[in-house]
């Protein structure tokens, strides 16, 4: 969180991106990993989780730790299983479980119960 109050955003996810992606392919070789041979709709896939999910929402992560406290970004995180349950209920005509809707309304209180209780946001957020 220091870090990041003391860089931009395109420092800090060039730098953690980049460490990240040099020690996976060290751990690859290391391993043996084979990191060729998909067809081209496989790379195209990968390519899309990579800069749709990761890099898009990983950055928007990062960016808000600038202005936002971690804690309630973490908080935040958790409304991802639910989203997503809640997605595929509309997209994919799915139906959640009962416990989806439950893990939701949690979650919203915890959240509720965070932003109201929470002494100094502004002290919070840059960490003091």
């Amino acid at each position: 969180q220091q870090v990041r109050g003391v860089l931009s955003t395109t420092a800090y996810t060039t730098a953690c991106y980049g460490t990240c992606a040099l020690v996976l392919l060290v751990a690859c070789a290391a391993g043996g990993v084979d990191l060729g041979g998909y067809e081209t709709r496989d790379w195209l896939l990968i390519a899309a989780v990579t800069v749709c999910a990761q890099l898009l929402g990983h950055s928007l992560i990062n960016h808000l730790l600038a202005v936002m406290s971690p804690l309630v970004i973490s908080l935040l995180l958790l409304l991802e299983v639910p989203g997503a349950a809640l997605l595929a209920g509309l997209w994919l005509d799915q139906t959640p479980a009962g416990g989806v809707y439950v893990g939701l309304g949690l979650i919203l209180a915890g959240l509720a119960v965070v932003q109201v209780t929470r002494a100094d946001p502004a002290a919070e957020s840059t960490g003091r």
